[in-house]
Order: structure tokens, then sequence, then C-alpha cells
């Protein structure tokens, strides 16, 4: 018996690349998924595998109640949530890319305090580490100095939610 049959596990974010992987190994474990997306970047077709498997709510997570609908009788959520968008965008959009971003990763994580989820797993970026982070990277590298330049708002989002 996989640890994950049976289990109710919410996948924010989850029509997205890493997302969609993701929804397609707790699937195979036969979890109970719902995947919750406002499908902006991610695609509906990455879940073809397996979208007769699982639940899918096309919903915007910036809006708390939107979070607490999600979260509600859920046992594990995975926040993959994020605006992802190019690098120039993000350099050129900071404030937008970290209100936006601050909202999904702080709503789902409320949302999922207030309605009793027990496990909640908060999915980082590689964009929290400064430019000159050293290689191989080191998690201590994601709390030294300023993330990478063009990635700042959506950087700093992203570390926010982490802690």
């Amino acid at each position: 018996m996989s640890f994950w049959e049976n289990k109710k596990v919410l996948v924010t974010g989850g029509a997205g690349f890493i997302g969609s992987h993701l929804v397609e190994f707790l699937a195979e474990g036969r979890a109970i998924v719902t995947v919750a997306d406002n499908l902006e970047r991610g695609k509906f077709e990455n879940l073809k595998n397996v979208e007769k498997d699982i639940n899918f709510m096309k919903i915007d997570l910036r809006n708390l109640d939107n979070c607490k609908k999600t979260c509600k009788g859920q046992e594990v959520i995975f926040n993959l949530a994020a605006k992802v968008t190019g690098i120039e965008y993000n350099r050129t959009h900071q404030k937008e890319m970290f209100e936006n971003n601050l909202l999904l990763q702080t709503y789902p994580m409320k949302a999922a305090y207030e309605m009793g989820v027990q496990r909640f797993c908060q999915v980082s970026t590689a964009c929290i580490y400064p430019h000159d982070a050293i290689v191989p990277t080191p998690e201590s590298e994601g709390t030294r100095d300023q993330p990478e330049p063009t990635n700042i708002g959506y950087g700093w989002a992203k570390r926010m939610g982490e802690r």
C-alpha cells in the first residue's frame, strides 16, 4: 500500500510543468488529488494522463475565500502556485510580481491553517538565490544577500513564503 493511498491531497499550481508531474505521481499512488490552478500559465493538457483520476478546480488563489474552498477537507497540500513570467516582464514589473506571489504564498498557507490541514509543503524556486550564488548551491545561499536582480520581486515573495 502506498503512503498516498486514499490521502486527500491538494496541489496548487498543479497544471504547471512541475505540478503536473507531482499530480501524476500522487495519482499513481492512489491519492485523492485535487488540482487548483487558474490556467494563466499552466495547461490542462499537462494533466491529460490523469484527468479522469483527479478533481480539477479552475480558481484564482489570490483570493482567501477561494483558498479556503480548495483547502477544505484536504489532508496534505503542496503549494506550487505562482505567477511566473519571463525575465524581462519580471524585471519591469517587480511590484506586481512581489504582490501576486506573496498572496500565492500566504493565502493558501493561511487557509490550510484555518481549515485544519495537517501537512503543508511550500514549494520554492531557484530565483530566491543571489546572482553570485556558489555552485553547487547550498540552501543557505537562499538567505544571503538579495535575490537575483531580474527576479527580485518574485524572489522575495518566494523567500517570504519559505520563512
